[in-house]
């Protein structure tokens, strides 16, 4: 039997269905929504960029070349597809694929690092694989949108323990509180390229958000433990801003602030507003273009200056104009800058919640956001010694380029792409827009202020606190969780 009669494409506009099967939901199915497939082309330009950046040190390395490469049609089928299995499937060979990339200089330390993220990542699957199998038992099948559907005639009961296991996995695949301590550790790893740090924390942690929306709106039928997880976003948010504004090294700094952003994404995709939901979606792109753009700049930096401490790099903008542009770019778009895509989805964000508790937070998270890259910023202050220009990459030069005017077009062209590429029709209040803009240069004078007579004379926050977590300590903690969502949902999930 040939392919063409195994595989059948559906379309009635959106979404596209591609099963390989008579039917749908037993068949192994494909699956493209209008968000999907926005995360698709975005991933596709990411891996573009990168392979640019890539081109001097892994042109001729066939090996890395047949795992990143693989590693991108994973990602794929874990956006496209709608089977749960599938997806478990996805997630633990594409694991496996970033185990090897974090130890490919294959030192100790990044060997180490590696095979942590590895068992870590494989204990948060079996969680997410043993929910998985009990819905199986429950319903028959394993499509989502079946399960949905299903759920409705379902007694909810029955649905707690599936529903703890899935979303406790899924919460260690985000890197949210309490199980974010294995994020900085196996992605800001010495060892590991700057590329693949950058393709980690740009990219790969976006799969974890994803599947967090996908199981949210598979058991919204019977399941509404939205508050709970606004507050773990809130949780995960300011922890991660307290432990960024605590490191000296470079890339601790932006990996921590990974975490940060994850809660904030976390809030927003939670909350049931046109608004939050543009502004959460949107968020997911654009950290995807800033993050990686000041991961690529920072290994760039670290190569140059043969240092990750920010107290020993001055001058990137006069001695590297590029990367220094690079990364005041970089901080720019995730400090909500005007013009520039940070700006644009942090507006929606606070316009959904305007008036409401959560705002407060939101407001608190954007002013440590500014107060931790002004205290990143601080590399591109010159260095009146040292006058000597270094020579900058042209393929990397070019790879920064793109992710740059990436976070200004998307600032400039939120509202189209919200509208024509997710689906959500939003407009931008000019007089919010303004208010806020006077917000950011407010935060921004504040944050200089604080750093300068606080932040910046300050032994403690020199010295680079982090929180490291042994292989067991996390497993518990990760056990702990699953029985916090198990009883949080006995009390705010309504039982027949």
């Amino acid at each position: 039997m040939s392919v063409s009669n195994l595989l059948s494409v559906k379309s009635s506009g959106i979404p596209i269905t591609a099963a390989i099967s008579a039917n749908d939901i037993l068949g192994i199915s494909l699956y493209s929504d209008l968000i999907a497939s926005v995360f698709v082309v975005l991933i596709s330009l990411l891996f573009f960029v990168f392979s640019v950046y890539s081109f001097e040190d892994y042109l001729k390395d066939k090996l890395f070349q047949f795992l990143f490469i693989s590693l991108e049609g994973l990602i794929f089928l874990l956006f496209l597809s709608r089977d749960l299995f599938n997806i478990f499937v996805a997630v633990e060979a594409s694991t496996i694929i970033c185990s090897i990339l974090i130890m490919y200089k294959r030192d100790s330390r990044s060997i180490y690092d590696g095979l942590f993220y590895l068992m870590i990542s494989t204990v948060g699957m079996l969680f997410f694989l043993l929910g998985t199998a009990m819905l199986y038992k429950i319903f028959g099948v394993l499509d989502i949108s079946a399960l949905k559907n299903m759920m409705t005639m379902a007694n909810v009961r029955a649905l707690i323990v599936p529903y703890a296991l899935i979303m406790a996995g899924v919460s260690l695949k985000c890197a949210f509180v309490p199980v974010f301590s294995w994020l900085p550790k196996a992605y800001g790893t010495p060892g590991a390229p700057p590329l693949i740090s950058a393709l980690l924390s740009g990219v790969y942690i976006k799969t974890g958000i994803y599947m967090y929306i996908r199981m949210r709106d598979m058991f919204s039928p019977m399941v509404d433990m939205d508050n709970f997880f606004i507050v773990i976003g809130i949780l995960t948010s300011i922890v991660g801003i307290l432990f960024a504004l605590m490191q000296k090294d470079i890339k601790m700094i932006l990996e921590y602030h990974t975490i940060s952003q994850m809660g904030l994404i976390l809030i927003a995709v939670s909350i049931n507003d046109t608004y939050t939901k543009a502004g959460g979606l949107l968020h997911i792109m654009n950290h995807a273009l800033f993050k990686s753009l000041l991961i690529l700049a920072a290994g760039v930096i670290i190569y140059q200056y043969k240092t990750r401490n920010i107290y020993e790099i001055r001058g990137v903008f006069r001695r590297m104009p590029f990367t220094g542009l690079a990364i005041l770019i970089g901080i720019l778009g995730i400090t909500g800058a005007p013009f520039f895509n940070g700006s644009v989805s942090k507006y929606f964000i606070q316009s959904g919640v305007k008036g409401a508790w959560i705002e407060w937070f939101i407001i608190f998270i954007n002013l440590g956001t500014t107060l931790s890259f002004i205290k990143l910023g601080s590399i591109l202050i010159p260095n009146p010694v040292e006058r000597i220009t270094l020579k900058e990459s042209k393929p990397k030069s070019i790879s920064m380029i793109l992710l740059s005017l990436g976070c200004l077009f998307t600032g400039l062209g939120a509202t189209t792409i919200s509208k024509n590429l997710l689906g959500l029709d939003v407009k931008i209040k000019l007089s919010g827009y303004i208010e806020k803009g006077f917000i950011w240069i407010g935060f921004i004078v504040l944050s200089i202020l604080i750093y300068k007579f606080g932040i910046s004379r300050s032994k403690f926050f020199k010295k680079g606190y982090g929180l490291e977590l042994s292989f067991n300590n996390i497993s518990v903690i990760l056990l702990v969780f699953f029985f916090i969502i198990l009883g949080v949902y006995h009390f705010m999930v309504p039982v027949a």
